[in-house]
């Protein structure tokens, strides 16, 4: 039964990609991909990315826009998941404890508990946390034997653990109640930020090896290994990051739930992206975020899909060519805009509408191969521009709808 499950989850699956102003969406959409929960994204050395369904045994695996699932028979509670440069998948899971999945299919329970945080290491290390957010316990794994520790046994700031995360060096990161941790070898060190509050609950290692935390109640912070970094113009007094991802190019994202995405860079001020620019119908909450080594910025909260956001690369283009004239008409319309391509435009190329309001806000988007006519009767009467853009040229001019 349960591989006839497998098997209908991945025919029924459906990868929808569209243009969102200067932005790529892609959405993955299919059974069960409700709300998926913090620390939901791990990549694969191949490129593919993993993800599951919030609190199941089903965990997905996405790769040249195709969907799959991986099965874990002794999986019942997935809270996370961890992959190695070898490829091996490695699950925290919130009733059985640290489970490896074969390439066979089968799998293999290597150490019980109530896991939630799982993270990978070198040399086949692996890094747990069990009851993440209460009194828990750090399980590590190393030279073949796993060891337990918690503030009784271990020089550990308090009992409570949130999120992990390596560096390049190997050093496991944790984002812990009364201070950020660092695991060196097998001695463990408390750093504190002394003009702020040190109840962090995410860390993530940027590719420089600065680590990024985000605090209770407190805008994100980053740490050098000796500077404290405090970003106050982030969100307001009392609020806080929900997600957090960082780019291989050093671009840290951020989202706190119905509020816009923020992008920056560590220097200059913030850029704030509404998550309409992404897609998202209405605001939602937003409960995990990860950026690929293409990156892709991944983006899962209360929907019933995930999603990956691109930013498209705008081309160097010629306007208003006088020997590749383009035509919309009829121009007024009242439903439909018809195309008049350039005959030196090639059939199989790729092609871009996108219609503004005079306030300049995105209303409506198209693209394809066969972009010949262009919808817009849903639209309120008035005037708009437009952007054509296809093999290396842009055109642009008014429409009016009426």
């Amino acid at each position: 039964m349960k591989k006839i499950l497998l098997l209908l989850t991945a025919l029924l699956s459906v990868t929808h990609s569209f243009a969102q102003g200067t932005y790529q969406i892609t959405r993955i959409e299919g059974p069960n991909l409700f709300g998926v929960p913090d620390q939901s994204f791990a990549e694969g050395p191949d490129g593919s990315i993993y993800f599951f369904h919030s609190s199941s045994d089903i965990l997905y695996r996405y790769l040249d826009d195709s969907l799959s699932t991986i099965p874990c028979p002794s999986c019942s509670r997935l809270n996370d998941v961890a992959i190695n440069d070898q490829g091996e998948i490695y699950i925290a899971d919130g009733r059985e404890g640290v489970i490896q999945i074969l390439p066979d299919g089968k799998d293999t329970l290597l150490v019980e508990g109530r896991m939630d945080v799982i993270a990978v290491g070198r040399e086949g290390s692996i890094y747990a946390i069990e009851e993440a957010g209460i009194s828990g316990a750090i399980f590590i794994y190393q030279d073949s034997i796993w060891s337990e520790y918690d503030d009784e046994n271990a020089a550990l700031p308090s009992s409570t653990y949130f999120d992990l995360d390596v560096d390049t060096a190997g050093h496991l990161w944790i984002a812990a109640r009364e201070g950020l941790v660092q695991l060196n070898g097998m001695s463990f060190t408390t750093f504190t930020d002394p003009d702020h509050s040190n109840t962090y609950y995410d860390v993530e290692v940027g590719p420089d090896n600065v680590i990024w935390v985000s605090p209770s109640n407190a805008n994100i912070r980053s740490f050098n290994g000796t500077d404290w970094t405090s970003y106050e113009d982030l969100y307001p007094l009392f609020a806080r990051a929900d997600a957090m991802a960082i780019g291989g190019d050093g671009t840290i994202w951020t989202a706190e739930s119905f509020d816009p995405f923020k992008r920056f860079d560590g220097i200059n001020p913030a850029e704030e992206i509404p998550q309409a620019d992404f897609g998202v119908e209405e605001p939602t909450i937003i409960r995990a975020m990860y950026v690929d080594r293409q990156n892709r910025l991944w983006v899962s909260g209360d929907l019933n899909y995930v999603f990956y956001v691109e930013e498209m690369t705008v081309p160097t283009v010629d306007f208003h060519r006088a020997d590749l004239p383009l035509i919309l008409y009829p121009n007024p319309t009242s439903d439909i805009l018809r195309v008049k391509w350039p005959n030196t435009i090639g059939l199989t190329v790729d092609k871009q509408f996108n219609l503004y309001d005079m306030g300049g806000q995105l209303v409506a988007n198209k693209n394809g191969i066969h972009l010949d006519q262009i919808f817009i009767g849903d639209l309120p009467t008035g005037v708009y521009t437009y952007t054509m853009t296809c093999d290396g040229y842009m055109w642009s001019g008014e429409v009016q709808k009426y």
